[in-house]
């Protein structure tokens, strides 16, 4: 198993299965972003004044990316290119590029 860290922490396990979420840019508005961020900024000044458990910590993490999922879910602005089949045949070329390569 192999663990690193970019922005976020990976884990990748031999023979794991993975999932991907693409973000269009544009597609959540400014005003839902701005929320989130402000969450977050929050959550960090809470974390610099109060001891904050590993699992409160997790459960935030969670949170946090519920809200931009659901955001997504339910948005009914910004681009729409993946419904095009050829942008979506070239993303998915993209994603299954590596597919047993690495």
């Amino acid at each position: 198993m192999n663990y690193y860290r970019r922005k976020l922490p990976h884990i990748q396990v031999r023979g794991g299965e993975y999932f991907v979420t693409f973000r269009l840019k544009g597609s959540l508005p400014k005003h839902i972003i701005r929320e989130l961020k402000e969450e977050q900024k929050k959550f960090r000044e809470k974390l610099k004044t109060n001891s904050v458990s590993r699992s409160e910590k997790k459960a935030f993490d969670r949170q946090v990316f519920l809200m931009y999922d659901e955001s997504l879910d339910f948005c009914e602005t910004g681009p729409v290119w993946l419904k095009s089949p050829a942008v979506a045949k070239a993303v998915q070329e993209a994603i299954h590029y590596r597919n047993g390569k690495q």
